[in-house]
């Protein structure tokens, strides 16, 4: 049995590497995945895209589950869009991508491109994630940190940067964060939030994109919160349009889930410049 040794270990590999190929041909058969192919112009392009993970909790939830179509130019990248508007399942969906492109695998789509990078990263809030005793900015500027220690070209994904520090700090912060990223290192760095503009020497080299919002017309008033919050979902447009938002439909959807309406009302008119108030300063 020893003289055969050296072929049941090549053996051994030969099965090894046979059950990898069938559990990936398997998994791109279940999926619908396709071919992916190497971008001529660099961008990461997708078409009805799927994170099949998402799509098994919106479905298990009897939802219809919106598939992603969408181009990313590098260098940046900015999408805005509504509150619970698919922000951060959009990056989720872009990282995922961007992973199985680079292991081999088929991608979950009609059609998909892009080129390798170097290195991966995201920024922003991870459910479960050690705190290590700092705050959520804290662990954002930890993370950031790590993200721009590693080589590159690189994806870069944040999500919402700064959110939970102060909302002038945090724009000029990511308005910097930007110039910095244009000027020193090479990839696609893709940011989701808020800023319909950013303030940074980098605008004009910024594709901004946004989520489609809130379907109002479809929308049904009046309702409980339980009740309110699968409404919200079904009427809400999650597809990548070209372009910055102009409405968050914040106030909107803080009516739908409850929020009293005369709270509602005076938050319009503050918006507007219809209010005056008192304004406190340290």
């Amino acid at each position: 049995l020893a003289a055969f040794l050296d072929r049941m270990d090549e053996a051994l590999d030969l099965v090894g590497r046979i059950d990898v190929l069938y559990g990936r041909a398997r998994w791109a058969l279940q999926h619908a995945a396709v071919r992916p192919r190497l971008s001529a112009d660099g961008a990461l392009t997708a078409v009805e895209a799927r994170h099949p993970v998402i799509q098994a909790q919106v479905e298990g939830l009897e939802r219809t589950y919106q598939p992603l179509s969408f181009s990313l130019r590098p260098p940046l990248v900015s999408l805005t869009g509504a509150n619970m508007g698919g922000k951060t399942a959009f990056l989720r969906t872009v990282g995922l991508l961007q992973s199985l492109f680079q292991l081999g695998y088929y991608i979950p789509a009609d059609e998909f491109s892009a080129r390798p990078v170097r290195s991966m990263a995201w920024v922003g809030a991870v459910p479960d994630a050690p705190s290590l005793g700092l705050s959520s900015f804290g662990r954002e500027c930890r993370d950031l940190v790590e993200a721009l220690q590693m080589d590159h070209p690189q994806l870069l994904l944040v999500d919402e940067f700064a959110r939970s520090t102060d909302a002038e700090e945090g724009l000029a912060l990511t308005g910097a964060l930007l110039d910095h990223l244009l000027e020193s290192r090479k990839g696609l760095f893709v940011f989701a939030g808020h800023q319909k503009r950013l303030i940074c020497n980098a605008a004009g080299k910024i594709q901004y994109l946004h989520t489609g919002g809130l379907d109002f017309p479809a929308y049904v008033r009046n309702l409980g919160l339980m009740e309110a919050i699968p409404s919200l979902a079904a009427s809400m447009n999650y597809r990548i349009l070209d372009g910055s938002t102009l409405s968050s439909d914040a106030l909107q959807i803080a009516l739908a889930l409850g929020v009293p309406e005369n709270v509602v009302r005076k938050a319009r008119e503050i918006l507007h410049g219809n209010r005056t108030g008192t304004e406190y300063s340290d």
